[in-house]
């Protein structure tokens, strides 16, 4: 995979940022073509970060952990869907590999900044914002704007800086306040949820970091970049103009509930079609009149923006409306069926920085947990939670936010250790796998997402691809449809479940939105992108090896974190069959289930424990 010398033509500059906010220490290091071709970047590289410098013995909070955001070689570009960065981390909330990603321009300016990715460690003593102007780079005070929600810092760090044109990606109170389901938001416009990472940067009393840039990152070959970015702009246009550019995801709502896949009623629900009606497209539009909005350089225009009015109690300034996640965690799943609220739901989630799948989630999890008797009034200072209780879901976010009241430090840490907690038997009903709340995407429906929450790096996780999609019969031929698992069988589940995590995995790297999946494109048109802007000449196969190796380096994180394969399950509800609506008399059994795991195992190389074989690691080339 090449020498210890920067050969790759374009993509890259070669070079990592790093902070070491304890001493305030700046320096830079240089990236190789062997290691940028094993990792590809963002995810990958991540990864690598995680593996080479984050022991078991550091814990998520502490300040030797790692806080890793890097773009890819893409972010080189003015490619739609490229203008993303994953940022890694061991998780708070799961104690394992931690990965979230934004969208507008963070990514793209830290690439024309002059940087590959930005390592932040150590903890400073006071709180701080870091300032990246090109290859300047400032650690600032950033006293005045603690306790500001991420919005207000937002503009707060912009204001300091005298420039109006940075992009700043910053943490409200929840995650100085280290809350394990705490955001990083980015711009106003993109949030990065999942895993708690937010509270990993509060933990480094950091609040923000703004990043603008005026380079260009060299490109291997600009005509062949122009005509592919083209083609990829027109399928995107033409697959997208009646969905992601029109309706946004919203759209998604009413096709879920029919199909059995939206979460009812913290997966206990069977069939909601009127609220479903309620709160998905087009009522989405009459009611909330969005307006699209879209990272830079993208042709899906998927994003909406939402400002509400009346009732005032409900008011929103204009800002990201929810999308589909979040319509169906904290709007079906707690059956909460008045848009405006969830639209102030989803305001609260993203301005204090705290997660809206969790958040609804955690919501979902006390409803029933007060309707189990398993809390009661009198434990929670005269406040109760019920189903459809708009109001008291307003509440629960705030406290959640500020990590104040019973609520907000019952759930601080996550949903494992609050069921712990309350005892007498919730830890029996949360829905979660290794400490991640599951998404909005019911396995019942769709057989392959079991084995994909139980396996995922990162614990319940539908990222791992489009298996709504493949399952469905929209997997590509290259990635295996030929051998594709059905919606209600569990027999090749691991095939497509490991061709979907590795494309993932690539696309992770890359920082490609997988939005593009649902616009047409697949894994052959990103290898076009890849060439075209690195020179690297990779065939298909290439690229799909990088894919595998990157998802056995998560893994590897993981098992040096102590995950096993007793970790590798899925909550005893998910085998419970509905009896009417979409996904009636359907679920995996628990030996269905089991068997599938032991052939994706096997699949994958690994062992009965659930960890790569030496085998497998030196068969994808993973070394240093």
């Amino acid at each position: 995979m090449g020498g210890a010398v920067l050969l790759t033509k374009g993509g890259y500059w070669g070079r990592v940022l790093r902070v070491d906010l304890s001493g305030g220490e700046v320096s830079q290091e240089r990236l190789f073509d062997r290691e940028l071709k094993m990792v590809i970047g963002g995810s990958g590289y991540g990864a690598k970060v995680l593996l080479q410098e984050v022991p078991a013995s550091v814990k998520p909070l502490d300040p030797e952990n790692r806080l890793v955001f890097a773009p890819g070689p893409l972010q080189a570009t003015r490619v739609s869907g490229a203008a993303k960065c994953s940022i890694v981390s061991r998780s708070p909330l799961t104690g394992i590999f931690g990965e979230t990603s934004v969208g507008s321009s963070w990514g793209l300016e830290l690439k024309r900044a002059g940087f590959d990715a930005l390592i932040v460690q150590g903890r400073a003593s006071r709180p701080v914002f870091i300032s990246i102007r090109d290859l300047v780079v400032d650690v600032v005070p950033a006293g005045a704007l603690w306790g500001l929600d991420a919005f207000d810092a937002s503009d707060g760090i912009k204001r300091a800086l005298g420039e109006s044109w940075a992009s700043v990606a910053c943490i409200g109170t929840a995650g100085e306040r280290q809350v394990a389901i705490a955001s990083i938001s980015v711009d106003k416009l993109s949030v990065g949820g999942r895993c708690g990472l937010g509270a990993v940067m509060g933990s480094k009393n950091l609040k923000g970091i703004a990043v603008e840039g005026t380079g260009e990152a060299p490109v291997a070959d600009p005509v062949r970049l122009a005509s592919t970015a083209r083609s990829f702009d027109e399928v995107l246009i033409e697959n997208s103009k009646d969905y992601l550019s029109r309706k946004g995801t919203p759209l998604a709502v009413r096709p879920a509930e029919a199909l059995g896949e939206l979460p009812i009623r913290y997966w206990r629900g069977e069939t909601w079609n009127e609220g479903a009606a309620k709160i998905g497209a087009p009522q989405y539009d009459q009611v909330l009149k969005p307006r699209p909005r879209s990272c830079p350089h993208c042709a899906l225009k998927c994003r909406r923006e939402v400002q509400v009015s009346r009732p005032a109690k409900y008011s929103v300034s204009p800002g990201p409306g929810p999308e589909y996640s979040t319509l169906a965690m904290l709007g079906s799943n707690c059956m909460l069926s008045d848009l405006k609220a969830i639209a102030k739901a989803n305001d609260l989630c993203n301005r204090s920085g705290i997660d809206t799948i969790s958040a609804g989630a955690f919501a979902g999890f006390i409803m029933e947990c007060f309707e189990s008797g398993f809390i009661t009034r009198a434990e929670t200072g005269g406040m109760k939670l019920s189903w459809g209780d708009a109001d008291g879901v307003l509440e629960f976010i705030s406290q959640i936010g500020l990590r104040q009241g019973y609520f907000g430090e019952l759930l601080a840490q996550g949903i494992v250790p609050a069921a712990a907690k309350i005892g007498k038997g919730a830890g029996s009903v949360a829905m979660h796998v290794k400490g991640l709340d599951l998404p909005a995407h019911d396995p019942r429906a769709i057989y392959s997402l079991a084995i994909s929450y139980a396996t995922a790096s990162r614990g319940a996780s539908q990222s791992g691809g489009n298996l709504p999609g493949s399952s469905l019969g929209t997997l590509s031929a290259t990635n295996g449809s030929n051998n594709g698992a059905k919606p209600r069988d569990m027999r090749h589940t691991e095939i497509t479940v490991a061709k979907q995590q590795d494309r993932a995995a690539s696309m992770n790297s890359l920082c490609l939105c997988k939005g593009v999946l649902l616009g047409g494109v697949d894994i052959e048109e990103m290898l076009d992108l890849l060439n075209a802007v690195t020179g690297w000449g990779w065939n298909l196969q290439e690229l799909v090896k990088a894919g595998q190796r990157i998802t056995n380096m998560q893994r590897m994180v993981d098992v040096k974190y102590g995950v096993g394969s007793a970790d590798d399950r899925i909550p005893e509800r998910l085998f419970q069959p509905a009896s009417k609506g979409g996904r009636s008399n359907a679920a995996p059994t628990e030996t269905s289930f089991a068997q599938a795991l032991a052939r994706y195992y096997r699949a994958r190389g690994w062992d009965s424990a659930g960890a790569p074989r030496p085998s497998t690691i030196s068969g994808l080339d993973i070394t240093w």
